[in-house]
């Protein structure tokens, strides 16, 4: 059966679509497993503790799990900290990551990928003081994820509920299963991608500096 992505494409198109709120996504993953829907939240009913706990949990999964793009940012980091925390004594210049940073995609001097670099304390610390720039994963409000992020994480959601309300365990497992097959294929499908977009912007910058690649010369009639 075909994986419910195609790479790329939903998550280009996200910004034009409508997301939706947590309680429309936590009646959707009741009504899928059987349950009754809230009229509001907090109503301190058994529905809404398990939905309310299945939810913060499924989001959080969700997001650790990939670099989705739609969850992502990059800023440029400023105000050296007075000291490193970092045990490399070459490591001796170090910034605060921003307080929304879940983890870390990259770490860039001057726009191009630092290799150099040390997270210790939630703290970058590197040779640098300036042109330190971070890309990192956060969690966004639910008006910004795409369609098919909401999708997984319905479907987290119910695997929750199923183990939790339902009692259900065979059929939590087999919503846990779907939901990570799909995050392979899709983590596939990115990296391929990736790849190819590093490969393009390497030639490119090497083109910049006068080093693309040219047919080796050899000494006439070698």
């Amino acid at each position: 059966m075909p994986g419910l992505f195609m790479c790329g494409a939903w998550e280009a198109d996200w910004p034009h679509r409508v997301g939706m709120d947590r309680l429309t996504i936590i009646n959707d993953a009741l009504l899928e497993t059987g349950n009754n829907p809230l009229n509001f939240e907090y109503d301190g009913s058994p529905e809404w503790q398990a939905a309310d706990s299945a939810y913060r949990r499924s989001v959080q999964y969700l997001i650790s799990k990939h670099r989705w793009n739609f969850a992502t940012t990059t800023v440029d980091l400023a105000g050296l900290l007075p000291k490193s925390p970092s045990a490399l004594e070459h490591y001796n210049k170090a910034y605060a990551l921003p307080a929304d940073c879940l983890h870390v995609a990259g770490v860039y001097l001057n726009g191009y990928p630092l290799t150099q670099y040390e997270i210790v304390d939630h703290r970058v610390c590197c040779a640098y003081d300036a042109g330190v720039s971070v890309k990192y994963v956060r969690t966004p409000s639910p008006d910004q994820w795409p369609p098919m992020f909401i999708e997984l994480l319905t479907m987290k959601v119910e695997a929750h509920l199923l183990r939790g309300l339902n009692e259900d365990t065979a059929n939590a497992e087999r919503r846990d299963a779907r939901v990570d097959a799909e995050l392979a294929e899709f983590r596939s499908q990115s990296d391929q991608e990736e790849g190819r977009r590093v490969i393009l912007r390497s030639r490119t910058a090497a083109r910049r500096r006068g080093l693309a690649s040219r047919a080796p010369r050899f000494p006439y009639g070698s």
